[in-house]
């Protein structure tokens, strides 16, 4: 595609990201987190600062709000990545009976951090 050029069946504002940019921004992301649950391990949610956390990685500020909107959003995040780790791991428990009932497996999170109207029931 030549410079100004539309892609076809739109904008080139909405075409997306190259692979190599999409590969980078989840790497920083992974970094934001990863350096989010340290903190939060160590001394709790309000050592969840953002822009210590910015310094930290070595983004400015309002970098870091590429990433994530707010504090909220990361830890939201956080807690939706932990529950799928720990449905993963109870999901991947087999005492013997095989798959559990509907009604015993954990519901998944949806894309928003919210999980749906269903609820774990024993």
């Amino acid at each position: 595609m030549r410079h100004g050029q539309k892609p076809e069946g739109g904008h080139a504002w909405q075409s997306e990201p190259a692979p190599r940019a999409r590969r980078y921004r989840e790497q920083t992301r992974g970094e934001i987190k990863r350096s989010a649950v340290r903190r939060l391990a160590e001394g709790g949610v309000e050592n969840v600062a953002l822009l210590r956390i910015a310094k930290e990685i070595g983004l400015s500020g309002p970098a870091l709000y590429r990433y994530f909107g707010s504090r909220d959003e990361l830890l939201a995040e956080l807690v939706t990545d932990a529950y799928q780790a720990l449905a993963g791991a109870v999901g991947a428990v087999d005492l013997g009976g095989g798959v559990a009932p509907r009604s015993r497996r954990w519901p998944t999170p949806t894309a928003r951090g919210r999980s749906p109207s269903r609820t774990f029931t024993c």
